[in-house]
């Protein structure tokens, strides 16, 4: 993947909004029941976690790579089981030293000012699935997101506003909706990284072929030149 992400710093990418969109809420259509189930284990599980003394910082990332790795297995087979959910704890340690370089810089980019907090907050936006999946070293992911999302960083920025304003209204349907917004939530940035790091077909343009119209045209010719 490595080389895939230096590519993509070099060549640029295009962005695709609507479709991160609409593929996350695609995602979840694909597989409610189960999307839901592994929310409620992730907020059982955190919330747990929060008892014990710097437990919610150990295994913010690993959860959260579940949902990244939900998503993959419904866009790739239609379908997710609860054990995919916390396969992110198989990369357990890159996954929380990431966590770790991100609150930091974050925190000190709030420090100055607020601004370049908000700026590292979206720009470190891949960093956890790019950790999730591959081998990449927790440092070098952040450099990959930071230089791939500020490519389009307002663009990634008022989606970042959108799946907030989600949640916000999924936090107000009595709490209930975050058992969706969630999910969701994480489904659109699985969408926006790996339409960014794999690409979508292009749908062709060209005409039919000759085998596809069931015509011999040395034939037709020939009896052209006959007639």
């Amino acid at each position: 993947m490595k080389e895939r992400l230096e590519q993509i710093i070099g060549e640029g990418y295009e962005y695709n909004g609507s479709y991160y969109i609409k593929k996350g809420f695609e995602l979840f259509g694909q597989s409610a029941g189960s999307s839901m189930l592994i929310t409620l284990l992730y907020f059982v599980i955190f919330s747990a976690a929060s008892l014990i003394p710097f437990g919610s910082v150990l295994i913010a990332w690993p959860l959260g790579a579940g949902f990244y790795i939900a998503a993959k297995k419904i866009d790739e087979n239609g379908s997710v089981e609860v054990n995919d959910f916390f396969e992110g704890f198989n990369n357990f340690g890159n996954l929380f030293v990431g966590y770790l370089l991100y609150v930091i810089f974050v925190f000190f980019g709030i420090l100055l000012f607020i601004i370049p907090g908000i700026y590292l907050a979206i720009a470190f936006s891949i960093t956890l699935p790019i950790i999730a999946f591959s081998d990449i070293k927790p440092m070098d992911a952040i450099t990959f997101s930071r230089k791939i999302i500020s490519k389009h960083w307002l663009m990634f920025f008022f989606l970042t506003l959108f799946i907030s304003l989600l949640n916000i209204v999924g936090f107000l349907f009595l709490i209930v909706g975050l058992f969706v917004t969630v999910p969701i939530s994480y489904y659109i940035w699985y969408a926006a990284f790996n339409d960014i790091i794999e690409g979508r077909e292009e749908e062709s343009i060209s005409g039919p072929s000759d085998a596809d119209l069931d015509l011999d045209l040395e034939e037709y010719f020939n009896d052209l030149e006959e007639g």
